[in-house]
């Protein structure tokens, strides 16, 4: 038997033992979660260890004083709001103006820490609560396998670290959910528009969303979400008396010192380019962004025809690779790539070897996803294991793009009954 044959191979799945897999997944990734959410996630809120949340509020604190918080940061003006604001830190200028919108304080950190942590709840349970009901309607109801997509949301490691650093990226995934599996931003452009320009309070994993939004010509929605950026923005250099250019310049020159402070990943090209040249990873950040960006509108076009479902995995899979990103920043979104394969998985009388090994393959990935760090390997032995795993999901976001042909779009009743056809997107 030649290797091309044994991954086409068919292995028959039948009702009884697709049950038995979910039962097992459910139990499985229950436990994942549980680690996930309240191990990694509440635990550190806890223990005060929420430390992106406690950034946010320095700067903050210092911003509602008319203070630029960048310059505190690069040394060019002294705190004088009575509070340290590391300089580590730092977010996008006009996020400044969104944090009062979820937070209400700028002088109790006790107040503002609490409200802060029932907006990341809200945004997990709005989340959950989406997938939830997009895999019922796909599913004729089965309320088992929507709750364990759930699950495979819950138990990944970026959602988790993420809410527990009280990192804004928990918000940016749920916009992405409500704008990929919903028709909300078709039926209200405005509103929208409103909650994507929300969502840009993690740029480097929002902005490739926006290409298949301006290819469909969903102009309303883009206007309204950049307009709202825009005014976010302005009314920050108003705030503490800087124009535009000079703000955006403190903001760009402290963007560049905290990442070489922090080492943190900065996208393939920006990897690879360090490595090779021995330079700083921040010096490629640009070609990074103008490469896949041009990536990004090319396969969006090619591929702009598709339902919802797919079309959004191709910015899915850019803005994993892409620009400056912790792992928080994108390993959340890899629900994306999950929920067409758990679909196609339940759905099948029979699977190919190589197609499952690939499902497999996707969803171990997607729970065991750790950076380099955190796997204790050193950089010098293997240097680019983060960016194989973000290649690795890539891959396989454009395996499920371009064979979307072959995936099961009747899928009938999953708990017996029920015809299930292969048909063509």
């Amino acid at each position: 038997m030649s290797q091309n044959s044994f991954f086409k191979r068919q292995i028959r799945l039948s009702e009884p033992f697709k049950k038995k897999v979910l039962v097992a997944m459910i139990v499985f990734y229950s436990l994942v979660a549980a680690v996930f959410i309240f191990g990694f996630g509440a635990f550190s809120w806890m223990v005060g260890k929420n430390i992106d949340e406690i950034y946010r509020f320095s700067e903050n604190y210092a911003f509602g004083k008319g203070v630029n918080p960048f310059a505190v940061m690069l040394g060019e003006t002294p705190s004088s709001c009575g509070i340290e604001i590391s300089e580590r830190a730092g977010t996008a200028p006009y996020n400044f103006v969104f944090y009062y919108l979820f937070h209400f304080s700028d002088s109790n950190k006790n107040i503002a820490m609490a409200v802060a942590f029932c907006f990341y709840v809200a945004a997990l349970i709005g989340s959950s609560a989406i997938l939830f009901r997009f895999i019922r309607k796909r599913t004729c109801g089965n309320i088992l396998l929507a709750a364990f997509v759930v699950l495979v949301f819950g138990g990944q490691y970026g959602v988790g670290v993420a809410f527990g650093m009280g990192n804004y990226s928990i918000y940016s995934y749920f916009f992405i959910l409500l704008l990929v599996y919903t028709d909300f931003c078709e039926r209200q452009p405005v509103m929208g528009g409103l909650l994507l320009g929300l969502g840009m309070m993690k740029p480097q994993m929002m902005m490739p969303f926006f290409v298949p939004l301006v290819i469909r010509r969903k102009f309303l929605v883009v206007f309204v979400s950049v307009a709202l950026v825009s005014v976010a923005y302005f009314a920050a250099c108003a705030i503490i008396y800087t124009n535009p250019i000079d703000l955006f310049d403190s903001f760009s020159r402290q963007g560049v010192a905290a990442t070489r402070l922090s080492k943190v990943y900065c996208g393939l090209i920006s990897s690879i380019g360090a490595f090779v040249s021995g330079k700083n990873s921040t010096d490629f950040l640009n070609i990074s962004f103008v490469v896949f960006l041009m990536l990004t509108f090319v396969l969006s076009w090619r591929f702009g025809n598709m339902e919802n479902m797919y079309i959004y995995l191709i910015p899915a899979a850019i803005s994993t690779i892409w620009s400056y990103s912790y792992a928080h920043n994108s390993t959340g979104i890899y629900i994306l790539w999950a929920v067409p394969i758990v679909l196609d998985f339940f759905a099948r009388e029979k699977i190919s070897i190589g197609r499952l090994l690939l499902y497999i393959g996707v969803l171990a990935v997607m729970v065991f996803y750790l950076p380099r760090k955190t796997l204790g390997l050193p950089n010098e032995l293997f240097p680019f294991s983060e960016d194989l795993y973000r290649l690795f999901m890539v891959f396989a976001a454009f395996f499920i793009v371009a064979k979307r042909n072959t995936f099961i779009t009747d899928y009938g009743k999953i708990s017996g009954g029920g015809r299930k056809t292969l048909q063509k997107v």
